[in-house]
């Protein structure tokens, strides 16, 4: 996610545009009002393609972004604001960590910490378990909490090892806790 999300338009201008169905976290086209400044063909034009039609495109990153007025705004965020009627915080955390869920109880405001931290365990490890890694004949748990790396210890089983990182990690974490998968 940018470190420095855009402003968003006001919450009234959004609400103008959009629909938001908190329950689905869908965001979809409004029907645009025939205005002295639109052509009737551009206004039935509009409406007949894009009207009630679902906003955006999966980047990258897993984030849904989609554009208006000339600039690429985060679902996720105009989702809060139009939700909450504010600007959103600087980090939202998916709860459930799939960033294309943008249902309202799935986002929370977080810290960038605490945003680190609900990630699922990195591709392309030797370990199944999030936090373990092979040192040599043991497994070792590290954990980083607040940019600080925190040893737990080394484990002769890999399954031991895994549970001990669950169980310092939930400590630490709390509701920001992730097993990974």
């Amino acid at each position: 996610m940018p470190t420095n999300p855009l402003p968003l338009p006001p919450a009234e201008y959004l609400m103008e545009c959009l629909d938001y169905d908190r329950f689905s976290g869908l965001l979809t086209w409004k029907k645009r009002p025939r205005t002295h400044f639109s052509s009737h063909t551009i206004h039935k034009r509009w409406n007949t393609r894009y009207s009630g039609r679902q906003i955006g495109a999966t980047i990258k990153n897993g984030y849904i972004v989609f554009g208006l007025n000339g600039k690429t705004l985060l679902a996720h965020r105009v989702a809060w604001k139009i939700y909450y009627g504010e600007d959103p915080p600087k980090f939202i955390d998916h709860a459930n960590t799939n960033k294309k869920d943008n249902r309202i109880e799935n986002l929370r405001a977080a810290t960038l910490s605490q945003n680190a931290h609900n990630v699922p365990k990195r591709k392309g490890t030797v370990s199944t378990h999030k936090g373990v890694y092979r040192d040599r004949t043991r497994w070792t748990v590290q954990i980083r909490v607040n940019g600080v790396l925190h040893y737990v210890g080394k484990f002769k089983d890999r399954d031991v090892a895994a549970a001990a990182y669950r169980v310092y990690a939930r400590s630490v974490y709390g509701e920001f806790f992730n097993p990974g998968k």
